[in-house]
């Protein structure tokens, strides 16, 4: 079975203070806050200001937790008619993102391509042209969010797999014009974005309110049922909640995690779980490992050392099953 992280779409959102983060935190602080309690995370302040190298520098280092990030491009390779220039700006775009790609943090790049981006030999052309500016590797494949249903077909689908490109599967209403739920996979990673389903804020509300939404454990474990079969596939499979509005995706990314390790708990060989006495016992017997004289008794722990030993001990055998929120700067 492949890998499976769980995330959010963004991690700095105002409605999310004195929720998911203590009011007037800094970015920096929200960020470690994030990258401690969750290991994927896609990237969208890039859409309209283009990356600083240095800062990007700085940016990865900082990082210091298995967290992956994707990033959404900038929409100059999007939305932009001039093929030459977006293919020019995309050389710097991914080199100011080379620090990430360095450090083994960068999952991949996103292309949100709106509505009007129709399955076209010229914008079949393009997009091999400009995953090819922006690639480091099979490893980081170019992720691909369609709107128009023209590349949504078996055959256009048969094509970016083809070229070992993503396709990005996403869950939103039920909505004449959007796209519907998949379940493929074209690449070794795949990415799912999950909207949320609030059909009668979609068009009628804003950008924030269009994502208010909460999923059900019902809803959720549908959700896990629908991907199954890409995880069996030993692909990496990331789950982005974009439902942000008052950190509703956080709730949910949490929640879904949990459905995930218990299920993977549960389907694991059972073993014997000693309790505390019967581990402080077998530290008793046990041989000191960095004594060399095998007839000399072990060296006495100290209490600290012993109730440090238990607490490692029950904490790694419980991990699985307690998922709290951890506040860490």
């Amino acid at each position: 079975m492949g890998k499976t992280r769980v995330g959010t779409v963004g991690y700095s959102y105002r409605d999310w203070a004195g929720i998911f983060f203590p009011p007037g935190s800094p970015p920096r602080r929200q960020f470690n806050i994030y990258a401690n309690n969750f290991d994927v995370c896609e990237l969208t302040q890039f859409t309209h200001q283009m990356p600083d190298p240095e800062r990007m520098q700085h940016f990865a280092a900082q990082i210091k937790t298995d967290l992956r990030l994707f990033v959404r491009i900038h929409n100059t390779f999007t939305h932009c008619a001039d093929v030459g220039l977006a293919l020019t700006v995309a050389r710097h775009f991914r080199k100011a993102m080379e620090p990430l790609n360095e450090e083994g943090k960068l999952a991949g790049f996103v292309a949100a391509f709106p509505y009007a981006f129709k399955n076209t030999p010229d914008n079949r052309e393009y997009i091999l042209q400009l995953a090819n500016q922006l690639s480091f590797g099979a490893e980081t494949p170019l992720q691909l969010d369609f709107r128009h249903m023209s590349w949504l077909t078996p055959e256009a689908i048969e094509w970016v797999s083809s070229h070992e490109l993503g396709l990005v599967l996403v869950d939103e209403p039920a909505l004449p014009g959007l796209v519907p739920p998949l379940a493929v996979a074209t690449s070794g990673r795949v990415l799912v974005r999950l909207h949320g389903r609030n059909a009668a804020g979609w068009w009628s509300g804003n950008q924030a309110t269009r994502f208010d939404y909460s999923y059900s454990r019902d809803e959720l474990a549908a959700l896990k049922t629908r991907y199954e079969p890409l995880e069996a596939r030993r692909r990496e499979v990331s789950f982005l909640f974009h439902n942000n509005w008052q950190a509703q995706s956080v709730n949910n990314a949490v929640q879904f995690r949990t459905l995930l390790a218990r299920e993977a708990i549960e389907a694991a060989p059972r073993v014997f779980m000693p309790s505390a006495n019967d581990f402080l016992s077998s530290l008793d017997d046990a041989a000191d490992p960095l004594d060399d004289e095998s007839g000399r008794p072990p060296t006495s722990l100290p209490l600290s050392e012993v109730k440090s030993r238990v607490s490692r001990a029950l904490a790694s055998a419980q991990s699985s099953l307690d998922l709290p929120l951890r506040d860490d700067s």
